[in-house]
């Protein structure tokens, strides 16, 4: 049996650029992580498929390990978006 379907994957805006862009480095300052997020939010902008990545991050990814730059949001966005989705999931079942 196979996973998902990942093939939205290959038309992603970020396909090619470095993760650091979306994840950040040790020791970065937070004028420093301000200039990143930013530049990574502009791929995200862009991308056609930020909406599948997005559900992808908060349906496969358990709270702790949401980190880093997806679907243009920051990973506190996500939490708080992936928080309201449960809740919308669980009110509609």
């Amino acid at each position: 049996m196979t996973g998902p379907d990942q093939s939205w994957r290959r038309r992603a805006a970020c396909k090619g650029i470095p993760l650091w862009l979306f994840y950040g480095s040790e020791g970065e300052r937070a004028d420093q992580t301000r200039a990143r997020e930013a530049r990574a939010i502009a791929v995200c902008d862009r991308c056609p498929v930020a909406d599948l990545c997005l559900l992808d991050d908060i349906t496969r990814t358990q709270p702790s390990d949401i980190v880093g730059i997806r679907a243009g949001r920051t990973a506190t966005a996500r939490r708080s978006y992936r928080r309201r989705w449960l809740d919308r999931e669980a009110a509609a079942a």
